[in-house]
């Protein structure tokens, strides 16, 4: 049986991941926005939602499996952010919340340009 963690913020000890029981087992998850403790925008606030994505680096991945520090994963996201923005050459940031690696990766600038990699990797 499935059961929705309640929702509220990132929430616990900064250094401690956050546990979530899915079909009964608990599994370890690390918040990748920095400082979010409410809704944003039209988004559901009586759950948490999941991601699609996997962590987006090796770096992150150290830092949630090996460190097992949320702010290790903070300023991984941050490094990841600043990396994403000099190899777009443009700011990555979302408005809505800065630290938000997943606003980060949807942001267009970033798609056009795995998008154009993606081409090019296809083309030759």
């Amino acid at each position: 049986m499935r059961r929705e963690a309640p929702a509220r913020g990132c929430g616990g000890a900064p250094d401690e991941p956050r546990l979530t029981k899915i079909y009964e087992l608990p599994i370890a998850a690390y918040c990748v926005e920095h400082g979010r403790w409410g809704q944003r925008g039209s988004e559901d606030a009586s759950r948490f939602a999941s991601s699609e994505e996997r962590i987006a680096t090796k770096d992150l991945k150290l830092a949630a499996t090996r460190a097992k520090s949320q702010s290790a994963v903070w300023q991984e996201v941050a490094n990841t952010q600043d990396k994403l923005r000099r190899n777009v050459g443009a700011p990555v940031k979302a408005a809505q919340s800065e630290s938000s690696l997943p606003l980060s990766l949807e942001h267009q600038k970033v798609k056009e340009t795995t998008e154009a990699y993606i081409i090019d990797i296809l083309s030759t």
